[in-house]
């Protein structure tokens, strides 16, 4: 279900290390050193975002919306 998401946030690296930093790597899996989608959809819902897995500029947006309000990731 979030292989397009995969393709899609492996082929934006800036927009994905961005999104770890704002986020303070919520989403990160130091496992396999790799985002996973899923819990970008999760953070996404709880963020009133479309829950695609996709780190867009909108998401970009929404992480750094949320952190110059002080609020936690």
């Amino acid at each position: 279900m979030f292989d397009k998401a995969r393709a899609f946030n492996a082929a934006r690296p800036e927009l994905v290390a961005e999104f770890n930093e704002l986020t303070a790597y919520l989403c990160f899996d130091f496992a396999t050193n790799e985002l996973v989608p899923e819990q970008v959809a999760k953070w996404q819902t709880r963020h009133d975002e479309p829950a695609d897995g996709m780190v867009t500029a909108d998401t970009i947006a929404a992480a750094k919306a949320r952190r110059l309000n002080g609020a936690t990731p």
